[in-house]
């Protein structure tokens, strides 16, 4: 994790160099600015802000996690105002007054972690941690947390708030999850685990529901999809297939089966094909990391398969997709969701491996007190 310290007058300066300390107390790679200019006389370790203040912030945003500004909260709005994109990808942003009162959360106070190293900074200077979120200063739970936390996609942003509003106001929440997922930790007021239904979704996401009574086929709530990427595809292709036909062939399967893509966590294949251009291709387009498994592997893969003579004599193992997606990390527990799949020369199955869930994290705040 990276973070960048700054401050603009002289009794902030040691401050920033506090703060930096902290951060690297904490995990991070800390360095410290200061907006002095260039010609001012500066302690060794902090360096001048070249250029405008302008072009220093939009650099700092895109290079790093956190943000300090050892200042005015004017001053850190106008100078992240141009670059602020996304609550789900901004980095955190923190706002320290010269005199050490207050560590103000500005920004990305959830996902970004503004809220917790607001808390952080504070404990660390003697300051008092101001934090305006309506889910920490009520005691919810923050949904993006909440699916950060347990590596869930949101799939529909505009309902996630509409469910945090929901939240807010205490309306009873309904999960409806699938077997391969369980909870664990204490459930926050008002939510409810519901039946499974697991032929929704095909059972790769985890749902939460606001209705009266709890039960999402009468539909007139808030819908809110969270998609674990739990999901490997086994992948097999004759010689020379193109990225694009790997692509449109595992589409079709994920749309026959309702998988989402943002479920799929990566793929295997056996080791012959680690040179199979549309395979490597086919990855790097969704970012998702190859395996590629000798045929000893495959074969310690136990199971009923669709077996080939003819795919054995070639490979030496009888069945490369559905062996691929099964295969375990130790400690993993996988199930084959989809069994192989064959046309135009590719083959694509998929497993699923369990998934545990925790809601705790995301709304109950006693971690502060262990700071």
């Amino acid at each position: 994790m990276k973070a960048v310290v700054i401050s603009f007058t002289s009794s902030g300066l040691q401050l920033s160099q506090e703060a930096a300390q902290i951060c690297i107390l904490h995990g991070c790679e800390a360095r410290v600015f200061s907006a002095k200019g260039e010609n001012a006389a500066l302690p060794d370790g902090v360096t001048p802000v070249r250029g405008t203040l302008r072009e220093w912030t939009g650099k700092a945003f895109l290079e790093n996690d956190l943000l300090v500004f050892i200042g005015a909260c004017g001053i850190a709005v106008r100078c992240i105002a141009p670059f602020v994109k996304d609550k789900l990808s901004d980095p955190a942003v923190v706002v320290i007054d010269d005199r050490g009162k207050n560590a103000i959360s500005l920004l990305s106070g959830h996902a970004g972690g503004a809220n917790r190293w607001a808390d952080i900074l504070a404990a660390g200077i003697g300051a008092r941690a101001v934090v305006t979120t309506s889910s920490d200063n009520h005691g919810r739970l923050a949904v993006d947390l909440f699916a950060l936390e347990n590596g869930l996609a949101i799939a529909d942003r505009d309902a996630a708030k509409k469910l945090e509003a929901a939240i807010l106001d205490e309306e009873p929440v309904g999960v409806i999850m699938d077997k391969n997922i369980t909870v664990e930790g204490q459930l926050p007021e008002h939510f409810y685990i519901t039946q499974n239904f697991c032929e929704f979704r095909h059972n790769m996401i985890i749902s939460i529901y606001r209705h009266r009574p709890f039960d999402w086929r009468k539909g007139g709530g808030v819908d809110l999809h969270l998609i674990p990427g739990t999901v490997t595809l086994g992948v097999g292709c004759r010689k020379g297939k193109g990225r694009e036909e790997i692509d449109a062939f595992v589409k079709g399967v994920l749309e026959q089966e309702n998988i989402s893509e943002y479920a799929l966590c990566g793929i295997s294949t056996i080791d012959l094909k680690k040179e199979e251009a549309g395979i490597l291709e086919f990855a790097g387009r969704y970012g998702l990391p190859v395996s590629f498994l000798d045929a000893a592997a495959l074969n310690s893969v136990r199971g009923d398969f669709n077996a080939s003579d003819f795919v054995r004599q070639i490979t030496g193992t009888d069945n490369v997709c559905e062996r691929a997606a099964l295969f375990c990390e130790a400690g993993e527990e996988k199930e084959l969701a989809v069994r192989k799949q064959a046309g135009n020369g590719i083959t694509v199955a998929a497993a699923v491996r369990k998934l545990a869930v925790c809601f705790s994290g995301a709304w109950d705040s006693s971690w502060r007190e262990n700071i």
